[in-house]
């Protein structure tokens, strides 16, 4: 983006028109995107929708299905693929900043010849990388104004009273493409400068997002409870706002927070609520260069982006190692009262063995299994004794002890299958002590509980590093969103946290890791479980690179 503050974009003709039906692509129907694709859809264009293969899958056979405060409930049917092939009159770009680079190749820039390209993006320097890519007579710089998240693939909730959308060129060149989107139920203004709008946005969002992602909260709270925080960082994005040359007034960014609605929550705090990766940098790290090249102060803003860099502050929590640190000491503390209370469980759960089975007849015996969270080694015993050469993975030392005793080669218990014992090693869900592709499949039966939302993306990513192309992974988890500390267990002291998950968190990172989640399954709890409802995804490695 050019700090002059006017537009690089030339004037080219456009075919848009609100009483013409255009041709819409949506490269990343997401939250914004899937709203934007419905609503266009709904108002008579013909809309593309550019997606992974699942996604695009499900868009195709379902619609997008969008539940708002502002348009009611309504499913709007859209085409789907995952590139695009065909010339269009607009293109929307509404995939996350951190995804830009790999989503931009499949919108090949031949088939904009007669459109324009609008990227709804956080920040201010993807401008320019897509202008680089597309021309930049065909990049309209644009901010969109929403809260609306996607609850699963197709599934839309739009949470704020409105959508407005802002377009940065020429009225004559944009009006055209801003009456179809108003048209179509969006608030669209089309402005001469283009800083004033990307920073305005900026100014805006960049304390919204790191204030409400470092402390966990709404902006509700956020606004009342740490109003002076708020109000240091609204000052230092504005004073950087002011030299990147947009007019700016910290009075009239702090009014805005206080009309918008309490229960919001920033785009960041949602992915680091459910472990995708934060647009950290897109947002924070555009503001400190942006005060370095300047000159301005922002020590607020430094600090905060600071501590969200590190991953398990983009959740609040202390550092990874410590908190795995008091999970292996919670597990050792109680291993030889777990093993006894747990150790047969498999018993009494019909349909836990059900899975494992279907899981060993998909994988075959050809290639190793592993036990993810193996506790004392139950169930990998249990799937040695059908015939496949089972590795249990534990945190903690005293439990992965007792496997080896119980279950190990020189062990009494089970480990008479044609494959020998089952093998045990010490090892984080973070960094596995095992080959690149050495396993057929893998179970993680509870044990992604204890690790932080924002964890479970490295975790999966990590489980994927470790299976073979098309490798099977069950994943087993409590339902819920809350996190239970516990500092008693059966009568020892405790320092231990049980993250309940919903199965979509779980299924989204699954997919951000490179899975395809195949099936899932929700049940009540048997008689002898705690009193809570579990989950099962069963998810198959892809056997690219995950998008």
């Amino acid at each position: 983006m050019s700090e002059s503050g006017q537009s690089s974009a030339v004037s080219a003709s456009a075919p848009l028109s609100p009483s013409a039906r255009s041709t819409v692509a949506v490269l990343g129907p997401g939250g914004v995107g899937g709203l934007l694709a419905a609503l266009l859809s709904r108002a008579g264009h013909r809309v593309i929708c550019i997606a992974r293969g699942e996604t695009a899958a499900v868009l195709r056979r379902d619609g997008i299905r969008v539940r708002s405060r502002q348009f009611g409930e309504f499913t709007a049917a859209v085409e789907a693929d995952t590139e695009l092939r065909e010339r269009v009159d607009l293109c929307l770009v509404t995939v996350k900043s951190t995804a830009l680079s790999a989503a931009h190749d499949r919108v090949p820039p031949r088939l904009l010849a007669d459109g324009v390209l609008v990227p709804l993006l956080n920040g201010v320097e993807h401008i320019d990388t897509l202008r680089g890519r597309f021309g930049p007579d065909r990049v309209v710089p644009a901010v969109v104004r929403v809260e609306a998240t996607r609850t699963a693939p197709g599934v839309v909730e739009h949470g704020s009273p409105f959508v407005e959308i802002d377009l940065v060129g020429e009225r004559e060149r944009l009006g055209p493409a801003a009456a179809l989107l108003t048209d179509a139920g969006v608030t669209t203004r089309v402005l001469a400068d283009e800083n004033a709008a990307l920073w305005g946005k900026l100014a805006f969002l960049a304390p919204f997002a790191l204030l409400t992602t470092r402390h966990r909260q709404p902006i509700g709270a956020v606004r009342t409870e740490r109003r002076g925080e708020l109000a240091a960082l609204v000052g230092e994005t504005v004073a950087v706002a002011r030299a990147c040359g947009a007019p700016m007034s910290a009075e009239d960014v702090l009014h805005r927070y206080d009309a918008f609605p309490a229960d919001s929550r920033s785009s960041m705090q949602r992915d680091a609520q459910a472990g995708r990766p934060l647009e950290l940098d897109a947002i924070g790290g555009a503001l400190l260069r942006a005060a370095g090249r300047h000159g301005v102060p922002v020590p607020s803003a430094s600090r905060l982006v600071t501590e969200l860099a590190s991953p398990p502050s983009a959740s609040g929590a202390s550092s990874s190692a410590q908190d795995h640190g008091r999970t292996r000491r919670s597990y050792d503390t109680v291993a030889e009262e777990y093993r006894s209370r747990i150790g047969g469980e498999l018993a009494h759960k019909p349909l836990d063995r059900a899975l494992l089975t279907a899981l060993l007849e998909q994988a075959g015996t050809e290639h190793p299994v592993a036990d993810l969270g193996c506790g004392p080694g139950h169930v990998t015993a249990w799937l040695t004794e059908r015939g496949v050469r089972a590795v249990g993975i534990d945190l903690s030392p005293a439990m992965v002890a007792l496997a080896r005793r119980d279950h190990g080669a020189t062990g009494s218990g089970s480990g008479s299958g044609d494959h020998g014992a089952a093998e045990f090693r010490e090892g984080d869900l973070l960094r596995l002590p095992a080959a690149d592709g050495e396993f057929g499949a893998a179970v993680a039966l509870y044990s992604v509980i204890h690790l932080e939302p924002s964890e479970l993306l490295g975790a999966f990513a990590e489980m994927r590093r470790v299976l073979r192309p098309s490798g099977l992974l069950l994943v087993a988890f409590h339902l819920g969103s809350e996190v239970n500390r516990l500092t008693e267990w059966w009568g020892h002291d405790v320092d231990l946290d049980f993250h309940f998950l919903t199965a979509e968190t779980v299924a989204e990172a699954l997919r951000e890791a490179g899975f395809t989640v195949e099936a899932r399954l929700e049940r009540a709890s048997h008689p002898q479980e705690a009193s809570t409802r579990r989950a099962y995804l069963l998810a198959r490695r892809d056997v690219g690179a995950p998008a």
